[in-house]
């Protein structure tokens, strides 16, 4: 859709004024498969490979430091495009992340986040944090990104469905984005048309604070957004084709998560060999 479009373009312009340079093969790349990812029968990155055969280049690194680097050449694997949507906008380099939609099966996706989140994003208490990003960032938000985030979900039974039950999920989630506290959603469909304003980013900045309206019915309730705050939806990927509204996918960034996701090359290889040997040992002989 036209806010994909308009995400990967602001992307790259981030990524521009960063670096001081035109964008980069992989800096392409990497923009088109976080701003169009999560489509399984279109293949959007082959699509602009086909019209961009700038895709394939590689800049120069000859002279580049280690920080230029990382900005001319980001992670494109689905690892690294995942790490990427999920820091912050204080240890990024291409502006504010879009809130995400992660595309699973079996909900197996809510493991690998909170892994990412506690052991490679840093919101585990446990995790160190360097003392000059320390100082930049000031100890509130240091204690905020600390914070083990906030899973809410939800579910068909009537009494999860009614009014209240709705507002009170509402107060939880209003209470994370004034703390900064990440919060993951899952099988909450009757919550999200409440939140478009939230999943638009369509912010009030006043007095250096940014507001937002959250939507009961027809009441408006103005929040205030923490700069910390992420919101994460997991949903089943057959539930997102078929029963989510098109305005709603259009507003999120998309990532397909699966089990096999968090594996590296040489364990997908061993998956590989073990899949061969139960089917081997499972074969009976005739």
């Amino acid at each position: 859709g036209l806010r994909d479009f308009y995400s990967l373009i602001k992307m790259l312009y981030w990524m521009c004024e960063k670096s001081n340079r035109p964008p980069t093969g992989p800096q392409l790349e990497h923009a088109i498969k976080r701003n169009f990812g999560g489509l399984d029968s279109l293949k959007t990155y082959e699509i602009f490979k086909n019209h961009l055969g700038k895709l394939d280049t590689q800049p120069d690194l000859s002279n580049a430091s280690t920080e230029e680097r990382e900005i001319l050449t980001p992670d494109c694997t689905p690892l690294g495009l995942i790490k990427t949507s999920l820091s912050t906008k204080e240890i990024t380099w291409h502006g504010e992340n879009r809130y995400l939609l992660f595309l699973t099966e079996n909900y197996a996706a809510l493991q690998v986040l909170k892994h990412y989140l506690n052991e490679v994003v840093g919101l585990s208490s446990n995790v160190p944090i360097s003392a000059g990003l320390e100082e930049e960032m000031g100890e509130e938000s240091v204690r905020r990104r600390k914070m083990e985030p906030f899973v809410l979900f939800g579910s068909s039974f009537p009494k999860d469905r009614e009014y209240t039950q709705v507002c009170r999920n509402i107060n939880q989630i209003k209470i994370c984005m004034e703390t900064g506290r990440t919060v993951i959603l899952l099988n909450l469909e009757n919550l999200y048309e409440s939140l478009y304003d939230l999943l638009n980013q369509y912010y009030i900045v006043l007095g250096g604070t940014r507001y937002v309206d959250l939507g009961l019915q027809t009441h408006r309730v103005k929040c205030r957004v923490h700069n910390d705050f992420k919101l994460i939806l997991i949903a089943e990927k057959g539930t997102v084709y078929e029963k989510f509204p098109t305005p709603l996918i259009n507003r999120l960034e998309k990532h397909f998560v699966l089990t096999e996701t968090v594996l590296l090359d040489w364990q997908k290889e061993v998956l590989i060999r073990l899949e061969e040997w139960v089917k081997q040992f499972s074969n009976v002989a005739e």
